[in-house]
C-alpha cells in the first residue's frame, strides 16, 4: 500500500477515486423530533393522543412520562402501526 493509512502489501487506488465518507450525522433530540415522521409514526401519535384525551392527561409527554409497567399499562397497551405500501403494484 501507500499512504492513506492503509498497512502496507494492500493495493491502493489512485488518488483520484480515493474519496472520504464523512461518518453519518449526530442527530440531537430536538433535531429529531423536528424531522418528518413516518405514515406508522402519525397513526401511533394520533391514537396515543385519543387515549390521553380519553383519561384527561394534558399532554402526550405527560402520557409517556408515565413509568413503563403497570402505571403506564393501565392508560395504554402496546401500539404498533404497520403501514405496507402497495402504490408499485397499481398501475
Amino acid at each position: 500500500g501507500g499512504g492513506h493509512g492503509v498497512p502496507a502489501g494492500i493495493p491502493v487506488p489512485p488518488s483520484s477515486s480515493v474519496v472520504a465518507v464523512p461518518p453519518p450525522p449526530v442527530v440531537s433530540r430536538r433535531a429529531y423530533s423536528l424531522a418528518i415522521p413516518t405514515v406508522s409514526e402519525v397513526i401511533v401519535r394520533k391514537v396515543l393522543n385519543k387515549v390521553r384525551k380519553t383519561r384527561n392527561i394534558s399532554s402526550l409527554r405527560m402520557l409517556m412520562s408515565l413509568p413503563k409497567g403497570r402505571a403506564r399499562r393501565s392508560k395504554h397497551d402496546d401500539i404498533t402501526a404497520t403501514v405496507v405500501d402497495l402504490s408499485g403494484f397499481v398501475s
